[in-house]
């Protein structure tokens, strides 16, 4: 499939190819030019937004597209790690993107640090969350 996507782009190959690596379980970062060409082209796949958190490298802070963030804004089955990937995305765009960020803000704090902190959980990603907290406490 992707000798034929280098053939002809075709938006139906980026699917097919987008299935089949949901379908095997393969979120590994060489792949996330794949989900993100397949949420680029706003393709309907069960998985696919999850896929694209999965697959992002842990270390690169870019902009995450709306539709993510506004996937992921209330409630997430993803593992702690990803969601402290959105986040620290989340937080290094508030400047730019203030809406954005006040949107998660109360979820990040309250919710999600509280929580990964009572779990003893620490990693560079939740550091900046935990930094990014209220320093009155679990939020307002």
């Amino acid at each position: 499939m992707q000798a034929a996507y280098g053939t002809e782009e075709k938006p139906e190959y980026v699917g097919q190819i987008c299935s089949y690596l949901i379908r095997t379980q393969q979120f590994d970062t060489k792949f996330h030019h794949w989900y993100e060409k397949g949420i680029g082209l706003e393709l309907r796949i069960t998985g696919l937004y999850e896929a694209y958190l999965m697959s992002l490298d842990e270390r690169e802070i870019a902009s995450v597209p709306k539709i993510i963030r506004m996937y992921f804004q209330y409630d997430s089955n993803l593992p702690y790690r990803k969601m402290a990937i959105l986040y620290n995305n989340i937080i290094a765009s508030k400047e730019s993107e203030p809406e954005i960020y006040e949107q998660y803000r109360r979820v990040m704090s309250r919710f999600f640090a509280m929580e990964q902190i009572e779990q003893e959980h620490v990693d560079d990603n939740l550091a900046v969350v935990y930094e990014d907290m209220p320093r009155t406490g679990a939020g307002e």
